[in-house]
């Protein structure tokens, strides 16, 4: 049996991600947060978290799927928001600096097409509202692509596919 000690000893090595199976690394300050909460590779989560980042106290554990982005609070602070794949919860997670820039955009992209659909209406609609969470829009595509790669290092391709001057 493990003890609580050989369990965070372990932890603090990182983790294997249950959808991609890459292995984690351990969170560092170094990418915006003490409690690494998702897979930077392919961005799914846990549902680990019951009140607070790195309580680890939520009796579900199933896996959470990213179904797009928004924003922190009245800033510009790009978070992920999931859907737990067990418990249906919608939340959202803060982005991690390492976070790979091109599975953001792939959940901002899919979000926006879905967003325009009945499916969506049907499933997320009422629960992001009762969640207090409001999803980052076509208008602020901007914003989203300066949080992804900073501002003014946002690669043409994709200043081009979403319609983004930048002169």
């Amino acid at each position: 049996m493990r003890t609580k000690i050989q369990s965070h000893k372990q932890q603090s090595f990182g983790f294997k991600c249950t959808q991609c199976k890459q292995i984690i690394p351990m969170a560092t300050i170094e990418i915006g947060t003490e409690h690494r909460d998702h897979c930077p590779f392919c961005l799914y989560s846990l549902h680990v978290d019951e009140e607070k980042p790195g309580d680890r106290l939520s009796p579900c554990k199933s896996k959470m799927k990213p179904i797009g982005l928004t924003f922190k609070n009245n800033s510009w602070e790009l978070m992920i928001v999931y859907e737990c794949l067990g418990c249906g919860s919608v939340v959202k997670n803060r982005c991690a600096g390492d976070d790979m820039h091109v599975a953001l955009v792939d959940v901002y992209r899919t979000s926006l097409l879905l967003m325009t659909s009945q499916q969506w209406k049907n499933t997320y609609a009422k629960r992001l509202q009762q969640a207090h969470i409001e999803m980052a829009s076509k208008e602020e595509c901007r914003q989203v692509l300066n949080g992804i790669y900073g501002v003014g290092y946002i690669p043409n391709e994709i200043s081009s596919e979403f319609g983004i001057s930048m002169v």
